[in-house]
């Protein structure tokens, strides 16, 4: 771990397009979570405010930083704070490209580039991580990290999987939002060695791609085997004492509830970040227990907050804590 450190260290300085000390901001959580990866220097800005428990995984010069706003949700950008910080470069997501139009003229007029980049699945991200980098003059940083991801990933889906139970990945304050899965790349439980009970085929495509509203009734008749769960709240109820019309699935009888670390982004759940790339082996390990990762999951989690976040004191504490919510 340490050679590969080292590596990733010798490798963050790079020549930027743009210079030295170039001033950099992401519109939307996924690509402000990519920047902190490949640059936290960079960064004039947050698009939103982080959350209490994530200020301990954040450097202290980011986690200060003003919130300034989004493109496409949330809190409203506000350009007048964005162009008074003078950024050469504004990342926005690529799903804003038609209608970000006016923002990006707007930006023109005092030279500052604006490029769209794609973050909807693990390898759209990690694609578009070596754009930032390129930009950032952080390319070399940004493929080491792209590599190191995919050989876990590859080693991960070449494990010999012979059954594929049923997941609900339980969202919003009632757990009866979701998405769905089409077993491909984009399709979460795949990735973890399950079947999401939510298929987009039966959906229409206008919701396929969004947070999908859910009856409890048509979880009840999918009965998923795990429920990986987005909101703190609804786990410790699921977890305490279930709502009635919940405690005959098989996951609640089973006790194979989970919630889904957040902190600083979700390892699993929306938004889609590289924090998937974690997340994916820490779900398989729960859905599959009897296969063998090939490494110390711990150990890896700590690499990763390390390689990827700048954080090298994770202890398996935090890990618990993480998992627990706390």
């Amino acid at each position: 771990m340490r050679l590969l450190i080292s590596f990733l260290f010798f490798f963050s300085f790079g020549v930027s397009v743009f210079g030295a000390n170039i001033k950099a901001y992401a519109t939307n959580p996924p690509l402000s979570f990519m920047l902190y990866i490949i640059s936290p220097e960079s960064m004039i800005g947050l698009p939103y405010k982080p959350y209490k428990e994530d200020l301990t995984f954040l450097l202290p010069s980011v986690s200060k930083l003003p919130v300034i706003g989004m493109v496409g949700g949330g809190k409203e950008i506000n350009l007048e704070m964005l162009l008074s910080k003078k950024p050469s470069i504004v990342f926005v997501s690529h799903s804003m490209k038609d209608s970000a139009t006016d923002f990006e003229e707007k930006l023109k007029k005092f030279n500052i580039k604006v490029v769209y980049l794609k973050s909807q699945n693990i390898i759209e991200s990690l694609d578009s991580m070596v754009i930032m980098g390129e930009y950032l003059g952080k390319k070399e940083r940004a493929l080491a990290l792209k590599n190191y991801a995919l050989d876990l990933l590859k080693d991960l889906e070449s494990k010999k999987v012979t059954n594929y139970p049923s997941v609900y990945f339980a969202q919003g304050i009632s757990g009866l939002e979701s998405e769905c899965g089409d077993g491909s790349i984009n399709d979460v439980a795949k990735n973890i060695g399950g079947t999401n009970i939510i298929q987009c085929d039966d959906l229409a495509d206008s919701v396929k791609n969004g947070r999908i509203s859910i009856n409890i009734e048509r979880i009840i008749e999918r009965n998923p085997s795990f429920i990986f769960v987005r909101e703190i709240a609804f786990y410790n109820e699921l977890k305490a004492n279930p709502p009635i019309k919940w405690r005959n699935i098989s996951a609640i009888k089973n006790n194979k509830v989970y919630y889904a670390p957040s902190s600083p982004s979700n390892w699993l759940s929306r938004p889609p970040s590289l924090m998937r790339i974690i997340g994916f082996p820490w779900a398989f390990n729960i859905i599959h227990p009897e296969i063998d990762l090939g490494f110390d999951l711990n150990a890896k989690i700590k690499e990763f907050y390390a390689l990827f976040l700048h954080y090298e004191n994770l202890s398996d504490e935090d890990i618990e804590r993480l998992e627990k919510g706390e």
